[in-house]
């Protein structure tokens, strides 16, 4: 995910090709205003690049948004992503609050799923409910997680899935 700057704000294409606008606190309108004018289906922040806000409240005004990757960050509050009904992808590591997935609305078009050091997530449970056509899942350094080899047994369209370092599915996954 290579970024760069792009006139005023912070450009970054994922592995598809979406575009995504970095998310900046200094000029944190400014950005939440070129992702509305142009529609950007993704968003992203870390420290490093100027992102040093502890909640996600903006994510309210961006409802279309697809694709949220939020790293190396301190969240408070992340209650802003339950407002977001199409997620494709979602990252948001390492320090936030868990997830309550019973408040998040059904994600059929959620593919890719990355939960990084969160000492907060316990279980996957219910993942199958929210989520069901994820694709690709990674779990890494969740060490409360104790349910996350279960998840190959109600998520049937995982393509690739990573628990605690172990590949579950995948290629090469029944060489392990």
């Amino acid at each position: 995910m290579p970024i760069h700057r792009e006139g005023a704000y912070l450009h970054s294409s994922d592995i598809d090709g979406l575009l995504s606008i970095g998310i900046e606190s200094d000029k944190l309108e400014a950005c939440v205003n070129e992702v509305l004018r142009h529609r950007v289906k993704g968003v992203f922040g870390t420290p490093t690049f100027g992102f040093k806000e502890d909640n996600l409240d903006f994510l309210t005004k961006l409802r279309f948004v697809t694709r949220v990757h939020f790293w190396d960050v301190k969240m408070r509050d992340i209650n802003g992503i339950y407002e977001l009904a199409d997620l494709q992808y979602f990252c948001v590591s390492p320090r936030r609050p868990g997830i309550d997935f019973s408040r998040l609305p059904k994600l059929p078009r959620l593919k890719r799923l990355v939960f990084a050091r969160c000492r907060n997530l316990e279980s996957l449970q219910g993942l199958d409910r929210i989520a069901p056509n994820v694709e690709h899942l990674v779990v890494d350094s969740c060490g409360r997680v104790a349910d996350g080899a279960q998840v190959v047994k109600y998520l049937p369209k995982l393509q690739r899935a990573v628990v605690h370092h172990t590949l579950l599915v995948g290629p090469d996954a029944s060489l392990g």
